[in-house]
């Protein structure tokens, strides 16, 4: 279930067939969705990278259908230029993405689309931004009868793992996650003698 259950994968004929579920240009409406697009250029147009110390390698915004991915530095940055990105950007307070993320929210509160999207931390370079309820809650909506784990690494506040952590963390089925040694663990030791 890729980008947050909004795509679904079901084994549907002898070719298991893709079923898409739904689009963020439909939801959002073409105008609004090209507006905001406008504003994530203009964002990324005016990050000063000639006087910070960040990489800049190119593919910084990514159209996935159900969200848009904004990534300051580029999705083409090597382990090196993340970790370097990575680096400042936990070394600051407020983080730098942290005050990217508030003039990003205030653009789009300007622009009457703040209402209609959310914002989250992405990973550790990049941002989620898909329209409202489309967190990762969504997915659960196609198994409502069934059980549910997840394994995260971004649970905290803005956060785009916080809704599904939270709601599974009740009954002791969202575990934090830091990497995939964890991971791995995690599932050995705390789902699959559930299952």
């Amino acid at each position: 279930m890729p980008c947050n259950g909004t795509k679904l994968y079901l084994p549907k004929g002898d070719d298991h067939e893709l079923v898409y579920h739904r689009s963020m240009k439909d939801e959002l409406g073409e105008s609004d969705f090209k507006e905001l697009m406008i504003v994530l250029l203009n964002k990324q147009a005016n990050i000063e990278h000639h006087i910070l110390p960040l990489p800049l390698t190119g593919h910084f915004i990514s159209y996935r259908d159900s969200m848009i991915n904004w990534c300051p530095i580029g999705r083409n940055a090597s382990r090196e230029e993340r970790k370097t990105f990575i680096e400042y950007d936990s070394n600051r307070t407020p983080s730098f993405r942290s005050i990217l993320m508030d003039r990003l929210k205030h653009d789009l509160s300007l622009r009457g689309l703040f209402d209609k999207i959310e914002i989250k931390l992405g990973g550790d370079t990049s941002f989620d931004i898909y329209p409202k309820g489309w967190n990762k809650t969504y997915c659960l909506k196609h198994f409502p009868d069934h059980a549910h784990w997840f394994v995260g690494d971004r649970c905290e506040t803005g956060g785009n793992d916080k809704e599904l952590y939270d709601l599974l963390a009740v009954d002791n089925k969202a575990f934090k996650t830091k990497d995939t040694s964890t991971t791995k663990l995690i599932i050995e030791e705390q789902i699959l003698p559930y299952l």
